[in-house]
């Protein structure tokens, strides 16, 4: 009887060496992914900055082109910019309807 005692404290001790092993494995694994997670976290936070810069940078060109418009007499706007030999600008909506 004490052998065969012996024999499942044994088996147990396996299994449970056998269990650590695979939580550390686990755990490796997702140490790894939480790094790699993190990673690409930080590559998202960098475009996202970097992406909300040029829209400030955007919104202030078009606040100075508003107040450019909006200083031309309004013949010069409506009217037809190439007349006067001028160029329309290529990206200005009112500019190129003509």
């Amino acid at each position: 009887m004490a052998t065969r005692n012996g024999n499942q404290l044994q088996q147990a001790i396996a299994v449970l060496i056998q269990s650590q092993a695979t939580l550390m494995q686990n755990q490796a694994a997702f140490v790894a992914q939480l790094n790699e997670v993190s990673r690409h976290q930080v590559e998202s936070d960098r475009r996202f900055a970097r992406i909300e810069d040029e829209l400030e940078q955007i919104k202030a060109i078009l606040l100075r082109h508003d107040r450019v418009l909006a200083e031309l007499p309004e013949s010069a706007v409506l009217g037809n910019s190439t007349a006067a030999g001028n160029k329309p600008h290529e990206i200005c909506i009112l500019c190129s309807q003509s």
